[in-house]
């Protein structure tokens, strides 16, 4: 009699909880269905290319100006680089701090989502577990949507669009426009970022130039650049963890690390000193403005130059503007005529 009610018991129990994981399952799809619907088109990063430049030039040939690439309504960089145009040590950090296993995922890394699931079960802040990927499309093609805001749903469609650009990018072209894109901090009269905006702020010189050393701070700026820029006492152990993770990992050699430790590292507007084994003795911020650049207008009439992007896009789409390299001739007009464009080449 026991065992009778048991079984029935054991199979009713059985039963609801398949219902309710065909349930749970329905709702996900359903959901899954719709942030796959609202997906912006992945495609959009092709506009981060060099080479994509549409110049503007009068009928008589004289320039006009360059329309900048573009996301949305968001600038991604003064000026783009290729990735041959940047230090290998740059490069290098990037990967061993960012995402180690970058060269070995597709888009989504288990472990650092994993890191998660157990920091959250300890009510713990999460912190990390972002590929380079992840946080590639986070401050691009999701940027205008959720300006930088955590939700479950930019979360799932961050790696809806990841597994997508994964299929679609080579690691070099996805690593190349995280370069391009990512956020360093406020430049004064610009915003600084990519990093030739960064390497010029923070150092003075071009990205292919930067030392180890310099590389290394640029990357340990990137979470929290306005906070860390501001504490270079705190940022100095943490250069010092990542100069022995690129040990760890093969990118460099104890020398070098060494090397870089020892370097008289002087970020613009800081002076520091430093004793014989590479530590912070004094760290004065002289100058809070000295990372601002000038901000530089490639345009000879701005506003006209944006009139003639508008018609540009209207005309002939986002990708054939900016993923061309087209020359648009502009005849001489007034803002009040129609505008003649030659169709970009």
């Amino acid at each position: 009699m026991f065992l009778n009610i048991l079984g029935k018991f054991l199979k009713f129990a059985l039963s609801l909880l398949l219902a309710s994981g065909v349930a749970a399952a329905g709702i996900a799809a359903t959901y899954a269905g719709k942030w796959a619907r609202e997906l912006p088109d992945y495609r959009q990063l092709d506009s981060l290319t060099l080479g994509a430049e549409t110049r503007v030039f009068s009928r008589d040939g004289t320039p006009l100006g360059t329309l900048v690439p573009r996301i949305g309504e968001e600038a991604i960089s003064r000026t783009l680089v290729r990735l041959n145009e940047v230090s290998p040590f740059m490069t290098a950090a990037v990967v061993a701090n960012e995402d180690r296993r970058f060269f070995e995922h597709y888009g989504l890394d288990p472990y650092g989502i994993g890191r998660q699931v157990q920091r959250l079960a300890r009510n713990q802040e999460a912190q990390g577990g972002s590929t380079l990927t992840n946080q590639l499309i986070k401050n691009t093609l999701l940027l205008d949507e959720y300006k930088m805001a955590r939700t479950p749903d930019r979360k799932i469609k961050e790696w809806m669009l990841s597994v997508q650009v994964e299929r679609s990018f080579t690691k070099e072209e996805i690593l190349q426009n995280y370069l391009n894109a990512i956020y360093w901090g406020d430049g004064g009269p610009v915003e600084l970022y990519g990093i030739y905006s960064a390497a010029q702020a923070y150092f003075g010189k071009k990205p292919r130039d930067l030392t180890l050393a310099e590389s290394v701070y640029l990357t340990i700026l990137i979470p929290r650049p306005a906070d860390r820029y501001a504490n270079y006492a705190d940022v100095r152990p943490l250069m010092k963890t990542l100069l022995d993770r690129m040990v760890t990992d093969g990118w460099i050699t104890p020398q070098q690390r060494d090397a870089a430790w020892s370097e008289d590292l002087q970020p613009r507007g800081w002076k520091v000193t430093y004793d014989s084994g590479g530590n912070v003795r004094t760290a004065e911020l002289v100058d809070p403005k000295g990372k601002e650049i000038k901000a530089v207008n490639v345009n000879r009439a701005p506003h006209f130059m944006k009139q003639v992007e508008d018609e540009l896009v209207r005309r002939f789409g986002r990708e054939k503007v900016y993923q061309s390299g087209a020359c648009a001739s502009i005849p001489r007009w007034t803002s009040s005529s129609r505008m003649p464009l030659k169709r970009p080449a």
